[in-house]
């Protein structure tokens, strides 16, 4: 998966009725890049017709989440913030993201 599947993913992950050129201002890509990036993402499975998540998209999220958040708590930067996190929240804290849930912990 690309920046752009990426990106397109979680903006339709918190807003599934959003249009092609909302999405391009959001993600800061093109509307060329934005419609063949929806294309791909279709042809792939992780959208339907309609553009919303397929349970492709959803089982995959699952399925790397736990590595994505261990990761993440590894990473050079993440020691800078003035906040300490371990994996579990921050496998909460994508969780939220991903939904578009509010992060309230």
């Amino acid at each position: 998966m690309n920046i752009y599947e990426r990106d397109i993913l979680i903006n339709l992950s918190k807003d599934q009725y959003i249009n092609q050129r909302s999405l391009a201002q959001r993600t800061g890509h093109s509307l060329g890049t934005v419609n063949q990036t929806i294309k791909s993402l279709m042809r792939t499975g992780y959208i339907d017709e309609l553009a919303m998540l397929t349970s492709k998209a959803q089982d995959e999220f699952k399925e790397k989440i736990a590595t994505i958040s261990e990761n993440a708590v590894g990473d050079a930067c993440t020691g800078s913030n003035p906040r300490t996190i371990d994996p579990a929240t921050m496998e909460r804290l994508f969780t939220c993201i991903y939904y578009g849930t509010e992060v309230d912990f």
